[in-house]
């Protein structure tokens, strides 16, 4: 009797780390970018010509749009976004491409900064806060930007011929804080993609090696020691770790998405929410991963696989790249709210990491209970 009673501790235990998918089949909703509010336990999601959206109920998949900006960004082409101290930043298109600021608390945007002085042959991919600076990713001409809302001013900080565009559509791609003090973490897109660290300091960039398998980098989101990244168009979020402060890294554990075009990663409140760009085609979804919130296993696989490059446990070198934040206000536009109700299913799946230490947490109690 006890041995039934532990195993099925042992089954649900397995069911304890599973995806969740909210599936949003409202015309244009596509998740470029995408950020997860712990103070209002929401989901935001920026959308090329739709807009800024949030989740307002995950089981329907009904979206509430945001920030109608009819002025002066009609279109709103936003791409990636982040998400501090109750502002988000996001990456523009428009007329005037750059960095838009905005005031989820009260729908308004706050500043937008020209970046470039011509909206031809460049494209602002993802955006990141650091030490009270905003780093921008140009895409077409393998460039980082650097935005201080102090001095109100918008300079070109890194260009390398290894953020251009090889064999892709785009160059450089997602963008975040690293675990190391005084540096951030980039991915580049394409078969050929890769991740890097840039020194502030220095403006040195410097490939992280012995990753070969985790390319094409779309998303980034770097979790304390850890970092989070999504491969495109290999359907894959892989979380990493280093033990020599990200020279090298290794795969701690994966899970591969049923989606055509995975885009994007953020936390959440108890796991991460990815981005499910899906060829621009409705159905949308954006997915929780690594979560606690179950449904079913239909669109998700998980595993858990190490690079054989680097061996050990990762240790963390890291300072906490929270920027501090200081903004600069501009004329706000009101923002209006449009509700699109949707249909949505979900989805789980169990996590490898999970079942292997379900297993052994199992075998332990199973000793324990027959001594």
């Amino acid at each position: 009797m006890k041995a039934l009673i532990l195993l099925a501790i042992f089954i649900l235990s397995i069911f304890a780390h599973v995806e969740k998918t909210i599936t949003i089949s409202t015309p244009y909703a596509y998740p470029e970018g995408v950020e997860y509010d712990s103070v209002k336990g929401i989901i935001f999601a920026s959308a090329a010509g739709y807009g800024i959206f949030n989740v307002t109920d995950e089981d329907t998949g009904a979206i509430t749009k945001i920030l109608n900006l009819t002025f002066p960004v009609t279109g709103a082409p936003i791409f990636g976004i982040h998400l501090y101290d109750g502002l988000l930043y996001g990456a523009l298109n428009h007329t005037s491409p750059g960095l838009i600021v905005a005031n989820i608390q009260n729908d308004t945007i706050l500043y937008i900064a020209n970046c470039t002085e011509t909206n031809v042959g460049v494209f602002f991919n993802d955006v990141t806060v650091y030490d009270g600076k905003v780093y921008l990713t140009e895409s077409l001409q393998g460039k980082i930007y650097q935005y201080d809302s102090v001095s109100n001013e918008c300079v070109l900080f890194v260009e390398d011929s290894r953020f251009t565009p090889n064999g892709s559509i785009a160059g450089i791609n997602g963008i975040d804080a690293s675990p190391v003090a005084g540096t951030l973490i980039v991915g580049t897109s394409g078969l050929y993609g890769a991740l890097y660290t840039v020194n502030i300091g220095t403006k040195t960039v410097t490939k992280i090696e012995n990753i070969t398998e985790v390319y094409g980098i779309d998303g980034i989101y770097r979790d304390a020691d850890k970092v989070i990244v999504v491969n495109n168009p290999g359907k894959k979020v892989y979380q990493l770790s280093s033990s020599d402060n990200w020279v090298t890294a290794m795969v701690d554990r994966w899970v591969d998405i049923n989606c055509t075009t995975v885009t994007t990663v953020a936390k959440s409140d108890d796991g991460y929410v990815v981005g499910c760009l899906n060829n621009r085609t409705a159905p949308f979804k954006i997915f929780r991963i690594w979560s606690t919130k179950a449904d079913n296993d239909t669109d998700a696989t998980s595993g858990s696989a190490t690079s054989g490059s680097t061996s050990g446990s990762a240790t963390s070198g890291s300072t906490s790249g929270a920027a501090t934040n200081t903004s600069t206000t501009a004329a706000a536009t009101t923002a209006g709210a449009t509700t699109a109700s949707t249909t949505a299913k979900s989805t789980t799946t169990g996590s490898g990491n999970s079942i292997v230490i379900s297993f052994m947490l199992f075998l332990a109690m199973l000793v324990f209970c027959s001594v």
